[in-house]
């Protein structure tokens, strides 16, 4: 709560500060389409889609070129994996079968039990994005924006690891079966977009538009729709 308080009120300063200019200020609903790749076909922490929304203040600094920052905080992505782990899953069959050559290795090894585990990731990307942006005026009441600039990301993960083991554990109190990892990491990286600004009246805009953020080793696709208030 904290940090959006304190991104909103860095919004409305920078809007404050600009108010001797023609500017904007918005807001928008988006849903952010992160990509984060996979290992042996298992998606990495973070891939997923999540709501989002975003405050934004722009002024111009021509009539054709500006400045915006923008902040953006979506819901959590969650993943969930259940690997399998053999007990004799990484001893090489040639050790197994110098037993007795002659015997199939399913005879050798007796039923083995499996020890099972699962990862439940939640992971958080705010962003917070510095860009420049050049406007093209199509009629009085349609403009094209093209944006690019600097995402500035708070990645917040959280790991959630729970085993269940074939037999039991009198120690359990000392090696509990699930424990959390709390991770925040800070990531930069490139941010584009192209939005439309249509005019509903002297003041109000509605801005459908989507941005691209390279962000914590993948992509974020954010399509985003929002209302905007012109002075």
């Amino acid at each position: 709560m904290k940090q959006i308080v304190g991104s909103l009120l860095l919004v409305l300063g920078f809007a404050a500060a600009a108010q001797a200019q023609s500017g904007y200020i918005a807001g928008s609903l988006s849903a952010d389409i992160s990509r984060m790749g996979s290992t042996d076909g298992t998606d990495l922490p973070g891939t997923g889609e999540a709501l989002s929304f975003s405050l934004r203040a722009g002024v111009p600094i021509t009539p054709r070129f500006g400045v915006e920052f923008d902040f953006t905080r979506p819901s959590e992505i969650e993943n969930d994996q259940t690997p399998d782990v053999s007990i004799y899953a990484d001893l090489p069959v040639t050790f197994l079968t110098t037993l007795d050559p002659t015997l199939p290795l399913d005879t050798i090894l007796p039923a083995l039990p499996t020890f099972n585990y699962s990862i439940h990731t939640t992971q958080r990307i705010t962003t917070y994005t510095a860009a420049a942006f050049a406007r093209q005026e199509i009629t009085p009441r349609l403009a094209m924006v093209y944006l690019g600039g600097i995402a500035f990301g708070r990645v917040e993960r959280t790991l959630s690891t729970s085993f269940a083991l074939p037999i039991p554990i009198p120690l359990a109190s000392i090696y509990p079966a699930s424990f959390d990892t709390r991770t925040v990491e800070y990531a930069t990286g490139p941010m584009g977009g192209v939005e439309a600004h249509v005019g509903l009246t002297d003041h109000v805009q509605v801005v459908p538009g989507v941005r691209i953020l390279g962000l914590a080793g993948g992509w974020i696709i954010r399509p985003a729709v929002g209302l905007a208030w012109k002075w």
